[in-house]
This record gives structure tokens, C-alpha cells and sequence, in this order.
């Protein structure tokens, strides 16, 4: 079990493996340099991530202490993400093809829900999960953009997911151990993340966190522990932010998986000059707007899909107001 205390020394030592990262990137090839496309001006270190994913290895082995075993979920959550985690350093070093990653994203993905799902569990379910999984962790790589974005959205949406637990009572030791994990790691981070930057967490970080977390996630709705519905409200900002900016390319026969800088985040902080100011406003309306209605969608569970509708719709019409899927 991780409690408060392990929290903050997985936290912490994701901190200090950030800091000795940032001296290390130049020596491994991993720095960020500007370009047109780029939301930074100047040459960052990358790969911080590996500080995460390193972390979060270490908590998984104190659970394994302490259980004596690993579960099919915690082999799920270290092998995958451990694996998409090597997949976006290779990445961020060497680059990869569009279609070798989505391969391996979807292997990866299907042999993890295979392990969590219970016995029983459909063809279809298997295959939404697997979608959903894939789905959730490349908007998460593309929402990671300007400083300090992805890993605040990842503490926001672990700590989110316990109080969901805890206000539904289905808290269980694996999923809320899990979550703090995540959680730790990604504050751990976000301390040497905040704008402006000293490292990024390049693919590395953001394919891992996106996995773990849509994991964790896909885990609790099918234990039946948490709702979908409750799961999407969460995810609600990034969500909408990415699905309305690849609708918005799709249409004008772009190729969705270039980089560019057409999402709602980018075009805001372009335009104040602020990623700080951004990342803040996205974390307010996580907060302030999101996190009760998904608070509120558990206790009247029966309304939750009018609860969906209204935390997303209105974000919808903002991120096309503020840019998303716009042409730079």
C-alpha cells in the first residue's frame, strides 16, 4: 500500500531524478530545440520522464513488498507502462514512424486490459478499452506542449479519482495506491516543470503517464468501482482540447499525427504570451467546473450521462473560440 508518506518520497525522489536529468539530456542526445512548430524559444532538456516512470517502478516494488506478490493489474501498470515509456525515449531521441508506434501502442494496450479484465469480460469491452487506452494516451502526448500542462493535468486527475473513490466508498488498496503514484511522481515533476521549464518530459513521460492513468482508469470501470461517465468529466479539458483540435485538422486532409501547434492550449498561449497563465486557467476549470460535476455524477449516478453534458458542452464551443483546429 502507498500512503501519504511513500507518496512524498516518490515525489521527492522524482524531483531529485528530474534535476540530474537536466544535467544528463545533453550528454544522451535529449534536447529539445525550437522550431516552427515549437511553443519554447529556447533549447530545453528532454527525457524527463525517465525520472517518472523510475519513480513509479520503485513504488510498484514497495507494494510488491509488502504484498509478496504482483497482481495482474500491477504487472499491467509496470510492464506497460514501463515499455511505453522505453517506446517514447526511443522516440525522443531517434524518432519513430506514426505506424510503428500506434502498433505498438495497441499490443501494448490489448495485453494490458487482457490482464486486468475480468473473467468474463466481452470481445467488444476488451476492444473499446484497448481503443480507449491508445486514444487516451496519444491526446495526452499531444497535450503536452507548453510547461507545466501534463503534469499538473496528472496530479489534478489521480487526486480527482481518489475523492471519486472515496465519495462513492469504493476505494481499493490497488486503484488508490496507483493514483498516489501517479500523483507523486507527477508533482514531483511539475516543481522542475512550471514555466519556465528546466526539462521536458518528452514522450518518455507523457506515453507513460497517459498509459497509467487510462489504465488505472479503465481498471476501476471494470471492477465497477467507478463510472465511465465519471472518468470522462475528469478527463474533460484535455479531452475536448484534443478531440475538437484532430476533428478540426482531420477536416482540412491534415495528417493528424504531425506536430503542430492548433490546439486550444497553444493558440492561448501564444497569444498572452503565458504558459503559466494557461496551464493555471486549464487546472481552474478542472477544478472549479469539472471536479464537482464528476463528484456530483457519482451520487446521482442515474443522471450521469446529463452530467457528461454538461461539464463537456460548454467546453466545446470555448476551445473553438480560443483556437482549437484553427490554422496557426
Amino acid at each position: 500500500m502507498i500512503d501519504l508518506r511513500a507518496a512524498v518520497l516518490l515525489g521527492v525522489g522524482t524531483w531529485l531524478g528530474a534535476l540530474l536529468m537536466t544535467r544528463m539530456a545533453g550528454h544522451l542526445g535529449l534536447v529539445d530545440r525550437p522550431n516552427a512548430r515549437s511553443s519554447h524559444s529556447r533549447p530545453t532538456p528532454r527525457g524527463g520522464g525517465l525520472a517518472m516512470i523510475v519513480a513509479a517502478l520503485i513504488g510498484v516494488m514497495w507494494v510488491w513488498s509488502s504484498a509478496r506478490e504482483l497482481s495482474p493489474f500491477w504487472l499491467a501498470f509496470a510492464a506497460g507502462g514501463a515499455a511505453l515509456g522505453l517506446l517514447g525515449l526511443a522516440d525522443d531521441r531517434f524518432g519513430l514512424a506514426a505506424g510503428v508506434r500506434l502498433v505498438l501502442h495497441l499490443s501494448v494496450a490489448a495485453a494490458a486490459v487482457w490482464l486486468v479484465a475480468p473473467a468474463g469480460t466481452g470481445a467488444l469491452v476488451v476492444i473499446v478499452c484497448t481503443i480507449f487506452i491508445v486514444a487516451a494516451l496519444n491526446i495526452f502526448n499531444f497535450m503536452d506542449g507548453i510547461d507545466g500542462i501534463a503534469a499538473s493535468e496528472a496530479l489534478f486527475a489521480a487526486v480527482a479519482l481518489l475523492c471519486l473513490l472515496s465519495v462513492g466508498h469504493q476505494s481499493a488498496p490497488e486503484i488508490d495506491s496507483a493514483a498516489r503514484i501517479i500523483a507523486a511522481v507527477s508533482g514531483g515533476f511539475v516543481i522542475i516543470n512550471w514555466a519556465p521549464a528546466r526539462i521536458f518530459m518528452g514522450d518518455a513521460g507523457s506515453g507513460f503517464l497517459g498509459f497509467v492513468l487510462a489504465l488505472v482508469e479503465v481498471n476501476a470501470v471494470l471492477a465497477g468501482r467507478l463510472s465511465p461517465q465519471s472518468v470522462l468529466i475528469v478527463s474533460g479539458t484535455f479531452l475536448v482540447d484534443g478531440v475538437v483540435t484532430i476533428l478540426g485538422r482531420a477536416a482540412r486532409g491534415e495528417r493528424i499525427y504531425i506536430a503542430h501547434r492548433s490546439h486550444a492550449y497553444q493558440h492561448l498561449a501564444r497569444r498572452w504570451s503565458s504558459h503559466a497563465r494557461v496551464t493555471l486557467l486549464y487546472m481552474g476549470i478542472n477544478l472549479v467546473w469539472l471536479l464537482p460535476l464528476a463528484l456530483a455524477s457519482v451520487t446521482f449516478s442515474r443522471q450521469g450521462w446529463l452530467f457528461v453534458a454538461l461539464a463537456l458542452g460548454p467546453l466545446i464551443p470555448l476551445a473553438r473560440l480560443a483556437g482549437a483546429g484553427r490554422v496557426t
